[in-house]
């Protein structure tokens, strides 16, 4: 039993593991009003380690979630906005003030938004490497990073 989190009504549970998480296991039992088990199950939970997804966010058709950035990444028109998604971090969405963002290209400049946008310069053309970090302020554990490259101008 759980104390005052179980009971007639109840239906969430929010469990925090320690820094080092492993798998959990939990079972559920409904039970009558005369305590007699009406159903029972049972199931683990396991651990899944911070990920980050970096996807285009055009200004036309926006975030284009059928292609996330990997590889290379021909550049089309004169700029692009990239966002970053974390999955698995302890945060209720990907603009949430205890989430750090680092982006940063081999050319220099950081950006510390969950978006960024890189123009290209007039007459120039090559490649350029992008890669992001995100973190969470509050638990040291929870960061991801990822990177691709970007080419841009006529090669």
């Amino acid at each position: 039993m759980l104390g005052n989190i179980s009971g007639r009504g109840k239906n969430t549970l929010t469990f925090v593991d320690s820094i080092l998480s492993r798998p959990q296991t939990f079972k559920v039992d409904i039970l009558s009003s005369e305590d007699k088990v009406l159903a029972s199950a049972s199931h683990t939970f396991i651990p899944t380690s911070p990920n980050l997804a970096v996807y285009e966010n055009n200004p036309l058709y926006g975030f284009m979630f059928h292609k996330e950035m990997t590889g290379t990444h021909r550049l089309e028109g004169r700029e692009v906005t990239f966002t970053a998604f974390p999955f698995f971090f302890s945060a209720s969405n990907r603009v949430e003030d205890i989430l750090g963002y680092d982006w940063r290209t081999n050319i220099g400049g950081t950006e510390t938004r969950n978006s960024v946008t890189y123009r290209t310069p007039e007459n120039v053309a090559g490649t350029s490497q992008v890669s992001v970090k995100a973190s969470n302020r509050d638990r040291i554990m929870q960061s991801a990073e990822k990177s691709f490259m970007v080419q841009f101008g006529n090669q």
